[in-house]
């Protein structure tokens, strides 16, 4: 893609790493959100809100991961 000044111009590509990051945070917030629906509805597993555990180490991975994907040049 050229600019006015038949300049190149260049894009900055995502790194996989913040991909993941991204990925990650997604899911583990709709899980958490969901633990969150759940405990205050018991289902099955009572006491242990396996949603809430999981949506925060999935959240807890989304940030480590975006935190590696600033340090990454692409």
């Amino acid at each position: 893609m050229k600019n006015p000044l038949n300049q190149p111009t260049h894009k900055r590509m995502i790194s996989i790493w913040t991909w993941v990051g991204l990925v990650l945070a997604v899911y583990g917030g709709l899980v958490f959100i969901c633990g969150v629906y759940y405990m205050s509805n018991p289902v099955a597993v009572r006491g242990h809100h396996p949603g809430l555990w999981w949506g925060g180490v999935m959240i807890l991975a989304s940030l480590w991961f975006l935190y590696a994907g600033k340090k990454e040049t692409v």
